[in-house]
C-alpha cells in the first residue's frame, strides 16, 4: 500500500484496521513518508518512501508489491482509500501473473482510449514491444494481485513497469494502469479475473478520494490563476507564458513536486536506448 501525506495516511490507517479485523494474520506492506504514523499497527511492515514520479505517485505502487513478493507468492495492491466490510478467506489462490478486479482494452477504456494522441502512443508502444494493441488490457489499479510464476519474470515485470512509467509520464499519462498492462503483455502474462480477486472485490469498497491528492492542490491553484489572467488584455501566447511561469514557480516552491535526481538519472539511462532507432525492444527474452 502507498500512503503519502497525512490525509492518505489517515485513510490507510482505516484500511489497516479493516484488514486487522477481517484478515487477521495478514501483513500489510506500507510505503510512506510518515513511518511513525503506522507504528501502533502490529500487522504493518512500514518502509520510508518519497514520491519518485515525475508528477503523481501512482506508479510508486510497484515498490510495496515488489517488496511483498520477496516474502510471499502473491502480493495484492490495495489503494489507501479502500474499506473492507466482510471476512476475507485465508485460502485464496491466485493464478500466476496479474489478476485485476476491473480491466478493459486500452483502446476502449475512457477517456485515454478516445484520445487520438494517446491512441497513437499505444500503437507505437505495441509495435515496439511486439504486441497486439487490441489484446492489451488496461487494469483498474485500486485492486489487483501479482503472483510469481516460478520463472523469475516478476522482477522483469517490475523493471519494465518502472521504465514504461517514465515513458508514459513524459507523454502526459500519469496513471499506472497502462504501464502495468504493457509490462504484463510484454512478458506474455494474460491479465485475468479469477475467483480469488472476485472474492476480494466483493469484500471491499473503493472511495476514489482524488480531491485531496498531493498534486491536485497546485493544479487547483493554477486553475484560479487562469481565471485571474484570462480577462487581461494579452495575447494568448503571453497569457500562456505568464500562466506557465506562475504555475512552475509555485511548483518549485513545493518540495513534494521535486523529482529525485538520482531516480530520474537511473531511469533515463534505461529509457534513452528506447528512443534511439538502434535500441533494444522491450519484449522480454
Amino acid at each position: 500500500m502507498l500512503a503519502l501525506g497525512d490525509y492518505y495516511c489517515g485513510l490507510a490507517a482505516q484500511t489497516v484496521n479493516d484488514l486487522q479485523r477481517y484478515a487477521p494474520g495478514r501483513e500489510v506492506y506500507i510505503y510512506t513518508d510518515r513511518p511513525a504514523f503506522f507504528l501502533p499497527y502490529p500487522n504493518c511492515k512500514v518502509f520510508r518512501h518519497k514520491n519518485t514520479g515525475l508528477k503523481r505517485p501512482y506508479n510508486d505502487k510497484r515498490f510495496p508489491l515488489q517488496r511483498g513478493l520477496q516474502d510471499y507468492e502473491t502480493a495484492i495492491c490495495i489503494d489507501a482509500d479502500t474499506r473492507f466490510n466482510q471476512e476475507i478467506p485465508a485460502d485464496l489462490r491466485f493464478r500466476p501473473g496479474v489478476e485485476a478486479a476491473q480491466m478493459e482494452p486500452v483502446l476502449i477504456h475512457k477517456p485515454e482510449g478516445q484520445n487520438p494522441r494517446l491512441r497513437k502512443l499505444f500503437f507505437n508502444f505495441s509495435k515496439r514491444m511486439g504486441l497486439d494493441v487490441n489484446k492489451v488490457c488496461w487494469i483498474q489499479e485500486s485492486l489487483f494481485a501479482v503472483t510469481r510464476d516460478g520463472t523469475g519474470r516478476a522482477e522483469e515485470f517490475f523493471r519494465l513497469w518502472g521504465i514504461l512509467a517514465v515513458e508514459f509520464q513524459l507523454a502526459g499519462l500519469h496513471v499506472d494502469g497502462h504501464p502495468i498492462a504493457f509490462a504484463a503483455g510484454s512478458l506474455g502474462w494474460n491479465i485475468g479475473k479469477g475467483e480469488a480477486i472476485t472474492v476480494l472485490e466483493a469484500a471491499h469498497s473503493h472511495h476514489f478520494h482524488h480531491a485531496k491528492s498531493l498534486d491536485f492542490i497546485p493544479l487547483a491553484r493554477a486553475h484560479k490563476l487562469r481565471k485571474l489572467v484570462s480577462p487581461l488584455w494579452l495575447s494568448r501566447y503571453a497569457k500562456r507564458g505568464l500562466l506557465s511561469a506562475l504555475f512552475y514557480a509555485r511548483r518549485a516552491r513545493n518540495s513534494r513536486w521535486r523529482v529525485n535526481p538520482e531516480v530520474l538519472t537511473s531511469v533515463s539511462q534505461e529509457v534513452a536506448p528506447m528512443h534511439s532507432g538502434n535500441g533494444p525492444r522491450l519484449a522480454a527474452g
